[in-house]
């Protein structure tokens, strides 16, 4: 069972990195370096998505009775 909680945490994260990605990146490869607002709608991208992950997590915990 760990292995499988292991895999979907990967693709988890894998999901999150593309959609970040895709929604804050706008020539990475012409310049191959981050502008400062990349940066930081990488950020917040990261940030909300790992705040959505807790909350979720909280819900799942409490409807399951844990």
């Amino acid at each position: 069972m760990k292995a499988i909680e292991q895999k979907k945490a990967l693709i988890r994260i894998n999901e999150c990195v593309d959609r970040c990605f895709n929604e804050c990146i706008e020539d990475f490869g012409i310049t191959r370096q981050l502008r400062p607002r990349e940066e930081q709608c990488i950020h917040n991208c990261t940030f909300k998505f790992l705040e959505m992950s807790t909350i979720v997590g909280q819900v799942f915990a409490e409807q399951s009775g844990m």
